[in-house]
């Protein structure tokens, strides 16, 4: 999935509704306010009060709804680092390093 939002977040009023299309490796965060969650085919629904996130599963259509006024913010989901990456990164942070990491870092 890739997000292109024109802002990093969204304003909601009460009950009005954005859909995302394919919402795979989506997260959504309330910031502020109660948003319910469905994802087509899916029976279970997700309500997130402020300050909770909930990263979706699933690559249908999703609708998030605000209960009442919210401010919400829509990311990609950010994979772990592994393998010989998040080994390099363990290192530079045991020896305290900052700044600008090595190309192959």
């Amino acid at each position: 999935m890739k997000l292109e939002l024109s802002a990093p977040q969204l304003m909601l009023s009460k009950g009005q509704v954005v859909a995302i299309p394919a919402a795979e490796g989506a997260c959504v965060t309330s910031e502020d306010g109660v948003v319910w969650i469905t994802q087509d085919g899916d029976p279970r629904d997700i309500v997130l009060q402020a300050g909770e996130t909930a990263c979706l599963e699933r690559a249908t259509p999703t609708l998030v709804q605000a209960v009442a006024p919210a401010r919400i913010r829509i990311a990609e989901r950010r994979l772990p680092v592994r393998g010989w990456t998040a080994f390099v990164r363990r290192v530079r942070a045991a020896l305290g390093l900052r700044g600008a990491t090595a190309a192959w870092a």
